[in-house]
């Protein structure tokens, strides 16, 4: 299946994975949000974000976790959001969705989108980019499509803080 073929519309398995990050993103913000206040922030990461949404305007993961955070007046103060796609295309369709979302001047912190090929060489580079949160809790979605050669020992590495 090509790209293009894959981003036209949403198979039945990519809704699902849409629906439980989603679902599962608003009650742990809700539980995290006293340890985030107090350490003024949390943070999500999806490293392997896509395009943001598909061709026939079915939002993805990314745009879906936005759009939640725009309704919280508590995740538009705290919420740092990361995306990262390799694919200069999709990084690029992405930026697009993410800016044209109303009310994204809302948000405290403005979404960071990055286009960095994701394999084990990369982790240190997106780590860097990313190092402003390493004091907040955080929810990586590591969704192993897309992923070269990603350990265990990097999972482990990434999930090892607080509320992560």
């Amino acid at each position: 299946m090509s790209d293009e073929e894959f981003w036209a519309k949403p198979t039945e398995a990519s809704k699902i994975k849409i629906e439980i990050v989603s679902k599962y993103f608003t009650p742990w913000s809700k539980v995290i949000l006293g340890i985030a206040k107090q350490q003024n922030g949390l943070a999500y990461v999806d490293m392997f974000s896509g395009r943001g949404r598909y061709s026939n305007g079915f939002p993805s993961t990314p745009i879906r976790i936005l759009q939640t955070a725009l309704k919280s007046p508590d995740l538009r103060n705290l919420l740092h959001l990361f995306f990262n796609d390799g694919d200069l295309k999709n990084f690029t369709i992405l930026s697009e969705e993410i800016n044209s979302l109303p009310n994204l001047s809302l948000m405290n912190y403005r979404p960071k989108i990055l286009n960095i090929e994701l394999c084990p060489n990369n982790l240190s580079t997106i780590l860097g980019k990313i190092q402003e949160i390493n004091n907040y809790p955080t929810l990586f979605f590591i969704d192993p499509y897309g992923y070269k050669g990603m350990s265990l020992q990097s999972i482990k590495f990434l999930i090892k803080g607080k509320g992560n």
